[in-house]
């Protein structure tokens, strides 16, 4: 598991297959941005490039932490995969709807259904 000050990045790359499930918890902001961004192109570079993204536990998300997601989807979509949520909080849900995300961050309410992205 890796760490920020606030924000918890747990990572299960025997969740799926060619990507893995990262559990996120705390806030993701401009301080905290960066360390979701090493860890996520550290599996990009290792082929990992399906990501099961469960935002259960994590209660904010800033727009440079929106801007990080909007960018690594991206580039795992170049690799071939991409990037999907699920357990969004409302107060998180509100802000993605507000900014419109969807096109780029596709979301799921449970991980079962995320996971069904990846079989298309």
């Amino acid at each position: 598991m890796a760490e920020a000050s606030g924000l918890n990045i747990d990572i299960d790359s025997s969740a799926v297959k060619g990507g893995s499930r990262i559990v996120l918890s705390g806030y993701l902001d401009a301080d905290t941005s960066n360390t979701l961004s090493e860890k996520f192109t550290e599996l990009l570079t290792k082929k990992t490039v399906k990501m099961v993204v469960d935002l259960k536990g994590v209660t904010f998300v800033s727009s440079a932490g929106w801007g990080i997601l909007i960018r690594l989807s991206k580039d795992a979509q170049k690799a071939g995969g991409g990037i999907v949520l699920y357990n969004m909080s409302p107060k998180v849900e509100r802000i993605y709807r507000l900014l419109d995300l969807s096109p780029v961050l596709p979301v799921y309410g449970s991980e079962v259904e995320a996971l069904k992205h990846f079989e298309k």
